[in-house]
């Protein structure tokens, strides 16, 4: 029977180009181990792997003896693999082609191997449906994929890219308005839910402040909230949904505005609003709908702040934070003490400590334990710590770890917020020079639709102020192209359908970048962007032979 895995690349996907490139995936535990192929059973293999690493406790020794044991044993030729891609918010997806092999001159994290033949290694993630993607947020290395039909979905998105799977996952299915997901809050209890399945009950896909404040009015006024806050971390962070205990006079005022939204909205009330719940003792939303809109990034925006942070406990010993940090690619790692946040240990202040102690303990090589963020943190206030030490540890409000941002993670939010502003740029800059060859009345004929009539009166009353393409703005480039007497002046050789319609695409998405909100541009947000600019630099290079299109 055909099955379906994941297979990472290393915690920070040091590996990721090496499996591409040499078609296969790896599992990133030592070589010491040897060939896995040779152990008579699991049981013998458990044996290995806690000789290997004596230092680990019993759970831990069987979850990575299960792992092992799923690519050296499980595994079949002809199942399908994914490799999630650290580098960039993709999937690579192939199918395994032959038996475990155990590479002894590698290197540690390419030694235990199985050879695949990689069908798609660029998937945007979002093309995923959520319940199968995820499954991909798996904190394990090696898992096997064996819900929601994953083996007959990714043979479609290896070949074709489409994900025949359903948008939402099992246990929010037949939840499509916030008045059902009262029902199912009431009948069941909390609900997991990502932040992007929550907003998308409001047809949203990002958390502008439009958004945010129809959100926070709604869920109030169901008796619902969530934790953590839904304005608190990046798009697809998981949260709950809860119902929030109330005094009655609030249930009697949440009902009432549920009932006038239901009302407007042409959608019957909830029949059973939740009048209390005991709340668990987390952080939930603030129900007030006429608190603003988070302003900026905050800390909880990044990503991993909302991964599970890798720890030590300041009681453990060196040999063990060394061995953790070899064992996931870390250059350093958390330290807690009584479940809070103490500091930090890294390979420098092991170092240090050596110099200093014939035996140091994890006391003595402790770093800087002041370090540390809040969620709600704006970023821009730690960004000179980040770049100065390459990482800051997040904590929760009771001080227990959260996270950990890295300069990376900075760099490459950076990036995600940049790159659209940058392509827009360029877009208009080239629209603008193309549009040159038309005279101020032309655009005002073409681009602002005004009657030569209007235009004739205007000039003669000397009302006709002067008028260039860096005056337009997009809805005006449309109407300019729109018009096939305009179009056939500007002897574009591309269709002109096609780029009207991802030029309207991409007037919505500039009003998203120019108004701005926490969450990145998706995929195939880039996707119209980068389209739209190839096309914009071929019409007009074909406009202008042997010009400079800058």
């Amino acid at each position: 029977m055909q099955r379906a895995w994941m297979v990472r690349a290393g915690s920070d996907g040091e590996w990721e180009q090496d499996a591409l490139n040499k078609g296969m995936v790896a599992a990133a535990w030592s070589g010491h181990l040897g060939d896995l192929s040779l152990y008579r059973d699991r049981d013998a293999l458990q044996e290995a792997v806690a000789a290997t690493y004596p230092r680990a406790d019993v759970v831990r020794i069987r979850n990575w003896t299960g792992q092992l044991w799923k690519l050296a044993d499980e595994m079949s030729e002809g199942d399908w693999v994914v490799l999630p891609l650290k580098s960039a918010k993709q999937v690579a997806i192939g199918r395994i082609t032959g038996s475990y092999a155990f590479r002894k001159e590698a290197p540690t994290g390419l030694q235990h191997t199985r050879p695949v033949e990689w069908r798609r290694t660029d998937l945007p993630r979002e093309d995923i449906k959520p319940d199968l993607r995820n499954m991909l947020g798996s904190l394990l290395t090696i898992c096997e994929l064996s819900r929601f039909d994953a083996v007959s979905r990714l043979g479609r998105l290896a070949n074709d890219g489409v994900d025949p799977g359903t948008d939402k996952p099992e246990e929010l299915r037949g939840v499509d308005t916030v008045a059902d997901l009262a029902k199912t809050v009431a009948a069941n209890g909390p609900v997991p839910m990502t932040i992007r399945d929550l907003l998308a009950l409001w047809d949203a896909g990002s958390r502008n402040s439009a958004v945010v404040d129809r959100v926070r009015a709604d869920l109030a006024g169901y008796g619902l909230s969530t934790t953590p806050p839904f304005t608190d971390g990046s798009i697809d962070t998981l949260i709950k949904v809860l119902s929030i205990g109330t005094a009655p006079e609030t249930v009697a005022r949440n009902r009432e505005r549920a009932f006038h939204l239901s009302t407007i909205e042409g959608k019957p009330p909830a029949e059973n609003v939740p009048e209390a719940a005991d709340g668990p003792p987390e952080e939930i939303e603030e129900i007030d709908a006429a608190t603003a809109p988070e302003i900026g990034l905050r800390i909880s925006h990044l990503l991993s702040a909302a991964n599970e942070l890798i720890s030590i406990p300041l009681d453990s010993d060196v040999v063990t934070a060394q061995t953790t940090m070899l064992d996931n690619g870390y250059d350093q790692l958390a330290v807690v003490d009584g479940g809070s946040l103490v500091g930090s240990i890294s390979w420098r202040s092991i170092g240090r400590a050596r110099i200093s102690h014939d035996k140091p303990t994890i006391a003595d090589a402790l770093e800087d334990g002041h370090r540390r963020a809040g969620r709600k943190d704006e970023l821009l206030g730690w960004i000179d710590d980040i770049v100065k030490t390459g990482y800051v540890f997040v904590v929760n409000a009771d001080g227990t770890p959260a996270g950990i941002v890295t300069a990376a993670d900075v760099s490459e939010r950076f990036g995600e917020d940049l790159r659209p502003t940058m392509i827009l740029e360029e877009i208009e800059r080239r629209l603008r020079r193309a549009l040159s060859v038309f005279t101020a009345e032309e655009l005002y004929h073409y681009a602002k639709q005004y009657k030569h009539s209007t235009i004739a009166d205007k000039k003669r009353l000397g009302q006709l102020r002067p008028l260039s393409p860096d005056d337009l703005v997009f809805g005006e480039y449309y109407n300019l192209l729109e018009n096939d007497e305009a179009w056939e002046r500007l002897g574009w050789k591309i269709s002109q359908q096609i780029l009207l319609a991802r030029l309207d695409e991409v007037r919505k998405i500039r009003n998203s970048v120019a108004h701005y909100h926490p969450d990145p541009l998706s995929a195939n947000q880039i996707k119209s962007l980068e389209g739209l600019r190839s096309m914009v630099r071929a019409a007009h290079s074909d406009a202008r032979p042997g010009g400079g299109a800058g």
